[in-house]
């Protein structure tokens, strides 16, 4: 019974050490979108976008959600109301995303 207990906090120890590192990782990005999520949402909601937005789409993938600029049909979008990588891509392709400030209610 105490080997459990003591993997438990080793869990939990392990698990603080690496949130602390991806979050030192993240709050030292160079990039000012990086910046700008995270100084805007929390840290889970940060985490979620960031992921979003170095995952990679395509144009049929987006289509395939019916993405615009502020809305799409992913689960993702559905589920956190947060800007998904079809978003992100259909702003980066019509040249709207250089800054993350835009608002994260459906259109």
């Amino acid at each position: 019974m105490l080997g459990v207990v003591q993997n438990k906090e080793e869990d939990s120890y392990f698990k603080t050490k690496l949130e602390s590192v991806k979050t030192y990782y993240l709050t030292n990005s160079n990039n000012p979108n990086v910046t700008e999520i995270l100084n805007t949402l929390t840290n889970f909601a940060a985490k979620l976008v960031i992921f979003e937005m170095n995952s990679e789409t395509v144009a049929e993938d987006a289509d395939e959600c019916e993405a615009t600029e502020t809305n799409c049909n992913c689960v993702f979008f559905c589920s956190y109301n947060l800007p998904c990588r079809h978003i992100i891509f259909m702003r980066k392709k019509n040249g709207k995303w250089s800054s993350f400030s835009f608002c994260f209610v459906k259109g």
